[in-house]
């Protein structure tokens, strides 16, 4: 099965979740890409009595890509990119 499918990410929580369990862990953390996470979010959503001990994550570099983006979104007509032009060529 493809890794974005939903079955194969619940199979993946759910054996997460074991092995959290046996070395004694409390919480499961679960780190993924934006596309998994996403599908990640919707499957603790359903079932948020079985996943309520498992943490999601995004990697670090879609955190610095949502950051980046949300600063682009921001900065959108501010006036940046003609002075970055002019100072720049």
């Amino acid at each position: 099965m493809k890794t974005s499918e939903p079955d194969t990410i619940m199979t993946s929580l759910q054996k997460a979740k074991v092995l959290s369990s046996q070395y004694g862990q409390n919480f499961t953390v679960f780190t993924g890409d934006l596309q998994l996470y996403r599908v990640e979010v919707n499957i603790i959503g359903a079932y948020p009595e079985q996943f309520q001990d498992v943490i999601l994550c995004l990697g670090g570099i879609h955190i610095l890509m949502s950051f980046i983006g949300s600063v682009g979104t921001r900065l959108t007509n501010s006036g940046l990119e003609e002075l970055l032009e002019s100072t720049f060529a």
